[in-house]
């Protein structure tokens, strides 16, 4: 994300915030999904169905890689529905999508949004997926309390704790059987003997994600689980990929391929030319996902993974600051202030408010907690200029 030049321009920051509330997860999601093989799993949609078929909301729950948000997917094809994940965002900021959602005008905030939100809801009929809430289990209380008329509001979680006192219908995801571990191989065009696929069976518990890996590398012996798995890709790649994927997962938001190969450059002293980083990027892209000449991580378990892996190893903090500069050469103020707000790096200093604002109408409440005490606090504010 940009500001407008070093000097910053509140207007710029504006239009920037009318973009993002434009963007369209849904069909986002279903881009995302149309380049995967996906095993139609009829008999979970057929009874998550028939729950909202007697009901307004439903939790569906399973462990990471499971299919939550695939089966989602599924359930409105065909239907006037509206997804967004939770994640890293505000109550105001989720409402506000959901909000948007009805195309219609309106001239409120804060609480009011929520009021006006019900209003819109008395006269629809839509289907509401709301992604990632154990993430965020106070936007999900305060969804749980709002009336749906005669909307239909289907919440994914890798738990089904996050509810409190609140009594709806839960349906648990289970992973795949041995029918569609075979279906899975097969569609990936991945052959092995009956032995193999004994122990695949029992190694990956027939989970989608571990599969996936399998379909990519089949390491021997085979982990036993998906942490064990992800544990043993890490260890495939190079250094120089490792370094790649490790400023992948660090950016808060996706990476620019600029950014990206000029923080590449910066923490390995490495000259590389643009196709000679094309190419090895184009290694390890079953590992990342795509978009507008940006990279991500291709799935937030293994992001998770890796930022774990690299806080562990000690040196999160120079991939922080080396990226952080990266990008505040680069123009990408938001992104340089979330990184290097935590390290205290005084050269952000003039861009902290708009990048607040910008964080803060796009929901990114968890980066704003750095800011907040830095601007509240006005012992630590002189002590760090």
């Amino acid at each position: 994300m940009k500001l407008s030049g070093k000097e910053g321009n509140f207007n710029e920051v504006k239009l920037k915030i009318l973009e993002l509330e434009k963007v369209d997860y849904l069909k986002e999601l279903n881009k995302q999904l149309d380049e995967k093989k996906i095993i139609q799993r009829n008999w979970a949609i057929k009874d998550i169905q028939s729950i909202l078929d007697k009901k307004k909301e439903v939790i569906i729950y399973g462990g990471p890689g499971v299919g939550k948000t695939v089966i989602m997917n599924e359930l409105v094809i065909d239907k006037d529905a509206v997804y967004i994940s939770v994640k890293s965002k505000s109550i105001e900021r989720v409402i506000r999508y959901l909000v948007n959602s009805f195309g219609l005008p309106y001239d409120c905030n804060g609480e009011d949004i929520i009021d006006l939100f019900e209003g819109f809801l008395q006269s629809s009929s839509k289907h509401f997926l709301i992604d990632d809430c154990e993430s965020n289990p106070e936007i999900i209380t305060t969804l749980l309390t709002i009336e749906k008329s005669n909307n239909k509001f289907i919440y994914a979680s890798r738990n089904k704790n996050i509810l409190g006192d609140f009594q709806i219908e839960d349906y648990g995801i289970s992973t795949f059987d041995d029918g569609e571990i075979q279906e899975f191989l097969k569609i990936n065009e991945v052959k092995v003997d009956d032995f193999v696929l004994t122990d695949l069976t029992v190694a990956s518990q027939g989970n989608p994600l571990y599969l996936y890996y399998f379909t990519k590398h089949q390491i021997k012996p085979l982990p036993k689980g998906l942490v064990d798995y992800q544990s043993a890709i890490w260890r495939l790649p190079s250094v120089d990929h490792k370094e790649i994927l490790s400023c992948v997962a660090i950016s808060p938001f996706p990476i620019t391929l600029n950014t990206l190969r000029d923080s590449y450059k910066l923490i390995t002293n490495k000259e590389c030319s643009p196709m000679a980083f094309l190419e090895m990027l184009s290694e390890i892209n079953y590992l990342l996902k795509k978009k507008d000449l940006t990279y991500e991580i291709f799935h937030l378990s293994f992001k998770e993974f890796l930022l774990d892996v690299i806080t562990v190893e000690g040196i999160a903090d120079l991939y922080v600051r080396e990226i952080g500069n990266t990008c505040f050469k680069n123009d990408e103020m938001v992104c340089a202030t979330v990184l290097l707000v935590d390290v205290k790096d005084k050269k952000i200093k003039p861009y902290l408010f708009e990048s607040a604002h910008i964080l803060y109408h796009c929901g990114y409440i968890d980066f704003l907690k750095s800011y907040y005490m830095l601007l509240l606090s006005s012992t630590i504010y002189m002590m760090m200029w």
